[in-house]
């Protein structure tokens, strides 16, 4: 069976995609956030105001006191770090939305991942 892989840029579309996919009858969809920089799920809100940031790269990033001590001055360097990360596509997607599909819904599943923003 074929596996469709596609890119987004916001959690929103994905899941949006990913809703309209089991709607038209796609049993195998998930959504995943990948990161270059190993991490476990952030369990707290990291608020600089009430002194819960553990540091720049927990309030910018995915991870930041999550991640690992030799991963922190890494993430610290990223430009999505800087502030500078919206600027011009400096950020690749980092969410991936895959689907089994079979070959006759191959074409209806692309459509419908490409009317949410998604590049396959």
């Amino acid at each position: 069976m074929p596996s469709i892989l596609a890119t987004f840029n916001t959690i929103h579309k994905a899941l949006q995609a990913q809703q309209e996919l089991l709607d038209e009858g796609f049993e195998t969809v998930q959504v995943d956030r990948v990161s270059e920089f190993p991490t476990e799920p952030i369990s707290h809100i990291n608020d600089p105001l009430t002194d819960q940031a553990a540091g720049l790269t927990s309030i910018t990033q995915t991870g930041g006191d999550e991640l690992s001590p030799n991963a922190r001055p890494l993430a610290a360097a990223d430009i999505a770090s800087s502030g500078m990360a919206g600027a011009g596509g400096l950020i690749s997607p980092n969410i991936l939305l895959t689907v089994v599909t079979d070959e006759k819904s191959l074409s209806t599943a692309k459509q419908i991942i490409e009317n949410n923003e998604g590049e396959v």
